[in-house]
């Protein structure tokens, strides 16, 4: 056999090993995680101490960039494999976690949503898959649900919220069953008018503190007459005559 043929051969059989080694380990340290959910997990995690509410540790946070072993290590998270076979986030599920800040994942395959802490601004507009959806006790005073056209279940309550925008036309909600938005500053004009779930629970809210009005003041209560084509029954009383009727009852 050829001297020259056999040394040629056995410098290609060594190309093939080194990039059959190279390859391989390419494929173990190829990217999972989809790329956009890492950043939108960062840029929550990075407020204040979120990283430690959700089980990381500053030696984590300081190789986030440069790997993704940090990623499986993040509490209360599901994911879910895409078409081009990253893994997105599919549900949050951070419930009394102390979490703070301002929350915004730009993932459509999030279907499940629970985050009760100290949010002061949710953006769920990017998330149009939707089902189930909690974010009651935080600090909101705002939200926009009018994107999430599959939701089944919402949970607002106890939070700040004088603003709670749905969609103009909300028949679209044909799913939904459950919609609690009671324990915030809502009123009537500002209260989603829902003609399919079966629970809707919107009482108590907070009082509007609107001081004293005298017998000739004039009460404007002209937006919260007719709201979109629902009319309001006012019942006026006075608040000495109240006040006696409720201390009797308390004191039975």
């Amino acid at each position: 056999m050829n001297i020259k043929y056999m040394q040629k051969t056995k410098i290609l059989t060594k190309l093939i090993i080194a990039v059959f080694f190279l390859t391989a380990g390419n494929v173990l340290n190829a990217q999972i995680y989809h790329e956009e959910c890492k950043e939108d997990l960062r840029e929550f995690m990075r407020q204040g101490t979120n990283y430690e509410k959700l089980g990381l540790s500053e030696t984590d946070t300081n190789s986030w960039y440069a790997d993704e072993e940090w990623v499986p290590k993040v509490e209360g998270v599901t994911w879910i494999e895409t078409y081009n076979f990253y893994l997105r986030i599919e549900e949050f599920w951070w419930n009394y976690l102390d979490l703070d800040g301002k929350f915004k994942f730009r993932s459509p395959e999030l279907i499940g949503f629970g985050c009760n802490n100290n949010l002061t601004e949710l953006d769920v507009s990017s998330n149009t898959q939707l089902i189930a959806f909690s974010c009651s006790y935080n600090s909101l005073t705002s939200l926009d649900v009018s994107n999430n056209f599959g939701l089944t279940h919402i949970f607002c309550d106890n939070n700040k919220l004088t603003t709670l925008k749905t969609s103009a036309d909300t028949t679209w909600w044909t799913g939904l069953m459950y919609f609690c938005c009671e324990n915030n500053s809502l009123k009537l004009s500002t209260f989603p008018i829902l003609l399919r779930t079966d629970h809707y629970l919107f009482f108590p809210q907070d009082t509007i503190n609107g001081g004293i009005i005298g017998y000739a003041d004039v009460v404007d209560l002209s937006t919260e007459y007719d709201v979109r084509g629902y009319i309001t029954n006012f019942e006026w009383f006075d608040i000495t005559e109240w006040n006696r009727k409720r201390n009797i009852a308390t004191n039975k």
